[in-house]
Formats: C-alpha cells, sequence, structure tokens
C-alpha cells in the first residue's frame, strides 16, 4: 500500500484527507477480488455523497493522465508527469502486485481462455499455457478458447514481412489479431498436449462501434459462445495487463454463477530499457482496473442505496471526455468535481 501512495503523491494527489479515501478504492481494485463486496465494505466507511465524490474524482483523473494513449498500448505518448519521476515510478511500480505472477490455484477446469494480443505477449500467454500443461500443473477437461477479435495486425509490432507474408499466403489479404492467434497456436503445437478430445473454439469478436474490439467486447462474445457444461474456467492474460483484464473478467462473469479464476505470468523486467515507458504501461493497467471495477462498484452501491432512480440514471450525460459509457452504467455527478490537486496541471 505504501508504494501506491508513493506512486499517487508523485501524481499529484496531495489533499491527505482526501486522499485517504482515494487510496482506499486503489486498494480495491489491487486488492480484492471481488468489487461488488468492496462496495459494500467502502458504503461502511463512507457517506454515500463523499464516496461518489471520490469515485468520480479518481476515474476522472486516472482515466485523463494516466491513459494518455491513442487505441493501442503502443501508440502512447509518456506524459511528463512520468518522464520526470521515471526511475522512482519504476522502482515503485515493481514494489506493488502489478507485476508479480498470479498462479492458478485448481488443478481440473472445465475450459482455458487465453486472451489475444499482439505477437509477443500472446506468444508468452501460450508459453505460460503449454509450461502448466506440460507439467501437468493443469488439466483442460474440455475446451481452450482464444479470446480475440478484428484487430488489424501493424507491421512491426506483430511480426516482420517475412510472417506478414505467410500470414498473407494462409490467411489472405486482410490480417487480424484472430489469424495471428490461430497462426500461432498452431505453431505451439497444443493440439499434441491437449489431446484429440479437447476443442478449441475462435472468439472471433468484430469490431462494433470502434476501431477494433475491446477486452469487455471480447468476453461478452466469449460468455455467448460458452457451452453449458464449462462450469470452471482459467483466463491467462500477463502483468501488468492482467489486472485490468482480471477486472474486465469480473465485471461479466462477477454474477454468471460459473467458478472463474485469471491467471498469468510477470512483468519480463530483463527486457526493459526505457523505465518511463515501462511505468506508463504498469500505471496504464491500474487506470483500466479502477475503471473496469469503478463500474461494479458503481453499480453496486446504487443497488444497494438507490441514490438515483433509474429515470435519473438514464438522463445523466457523459462529459468528463474518456471513455464512452452507456448510460445505465454511468453513475456520474452533472459534472466532474476538482477539489484534488494535480501537478500536471
Amino acid at each position: 500500500m505504501e508504494n501506491l501512495k508513493k506512486i499517487l503523491a508523485l501524481y499529484g494527489f496531495d489533499d491527505e484527507g482526501f486522499s485517504n479515501k482515494v487510496y482506499q478504492i486503489l486498494l480495491m481494485a489491487i486488492e480484492f477480488h471481488h468489487p461488488k463486496k468492496s462496495a459494500k465494505e467502502l458504503l461502511d466507511i463512507f457517506n454515500d455523497e463523499d464516496l461518489i465524490k471520490v469515485l468520480n474524482n479518481l476515474i476522472f483523473y486516472s482515466q485523463q493522465f494516466l491513459f494518455a494513449r491513442q487505441d493501442e498500448r503502443w501508440e502512447l505518448f509518456i506524459p511528463l508527469w512520468i518522464e520526470e519521476n521515471k526511475a522512482e515510478l519504476f522502482d515503485l511500480c515493481l514494489g506493488t502486485k502489478l507485476c508479480e505472477p498470479v498462479t492458478p490455484t485448481k488443478i481440473e477446469y472445465d475450459a482455458v481462455a487465453i486472451f489475444g494480443a499482439n505477437k509477443s505477449e500472446i506468444y508468452r500467454r501460450y508459453k505460460f499455457v503449454l509450461e502448466l500443461l506440460k507439467s501437468k500443473t493443469i488439466l483442460v477437461k474440455n475446451s481452450i478458447y482464444l479470446l480475440t477479435g478484428q484487430r488489424k495486425l501493424t507491421p512491426r509490432i506483430d511480426g516482420s514481412q517475412a510472417y506478414f507474408d505467410h500470414l498473407h499466403h494462409r490467411f489472405g489479404e486482410t490480417l487480424y489479431e484472430t489469424h495471428l492467434m490461430i497462426d500461432l497456436f498452431d505453431r505451439f503445437g497444443f493440439a499434441h498436449y491437449l489431446g484429440e478430445s479437447i476443442k478449441t473454439f475462435i472468439v472471433d469478436t468484430p469490431p462494433g462501434n470502434s476501431r477494433r474490439p475491446n477486452t469487455f467486447d471480447t468476453l461478452v462474445a466469449m460468455k455467448d459462445q460458452l457451452r453449458p457444461q464449462e462450469q470452471t474456467l482459467l483466463f491467462i492474460s500477463r502483468s501488468p495487463a492482467y489486472w485490468e483484464q482480471k477486472a474486465a473478467v469480473d465485471r461479466v462473469f462477477g454474477e454468471s454463477g460459473l467458478e472463474y479464476e485469471v491467471a498469468g505470468g510477470s512483468c519480463t523486467l530483463s527486457e526493459v530499457s526505457d523505465k518511463a515507458r515501462a511505468s506508463y504501461h504498469i500505471l496504464m493497467s491500474l487506470a483500466g482496473a479502477l475503471y473496469e471495477n469503478y463500474l461494479v462498484v458503481a453499480r453496486s452501491i446504487n443497488d444497494e442505496r438507490k441514490i438515483y432512480s433509474d429515470e435519473q440514471i438514464q438522463g445523466f450525460k457523459h462529459k468528463l471526455g474518456f471513455r464512452a459509457l452507456s448510460n445505465k452504467e454511468v453513475l456520474f455527478s452533472d459534472k466532474p468535481l476538482t477539489t484534488m490537486s494535480n501537478k500536471t496541471k
């Protein structure tokens, strides 16, 4: 917790009375595994007005200053406050749970679902799963789900020109992350370790109204495809993206009645050459986890206390300028509160 406090201090949250409440919610995103339960615990700490103020400000600032990327993680630009504090931030980030591996707690799972990403990240996630299978740390009873979608591949990030030529020859002119997931899955030889009885399902998520599908879209698509016999699920990610993706899994599957876990390897520290960029990737995952858990917590608070009527929730206007939410997901006051100072202003 102390490292998280220091990160927020560098970020500019220097009102100690207000920050103590922020830390509680920050720990909710990192320490707790059940955001809905956390909402009830938070309601015992703060009154309704204070809690909504904290939620609004935390989400507003974390999205505005910790999520300054274009569309993909490799299209980010580094905020000045991170560049100026990169050495200290890097050490602080490494001292949190945001970089640690998370191992499965069971042996048998009905299905394993692997999150898509760019080429190098897919490679690491596949390697993590294959090591679990080879060592018989886990056993898959029914299915593998490849969680991917129609994100157009990016030269260099998703492979060399020679590899793109191979993919074009195999899949045709237009290449998506789905093709990358399938090709690498075949190259890893999963069929040999899974056996003929294990089925593989490709969750090829369309982009919808966005440039490409996100984690939430893909999980919703998977939930629609999930077979009735699959009651225990293991999702595979990797730190630091684990924390954001774990929160998204909670949001989609938290009340499904299914038994699930999210696991993944640690940050690969030996590959870090740019401490500012590395710190920013870690902090973006923190911001994503806060955002995903916020949606669960905010809805749970409203269910518990009925702060707003259904008509009021439907009528809220989204004015904060970050990710678009549907009206039913918005639990903001009419305008963001600005009681926190921030060094980036």
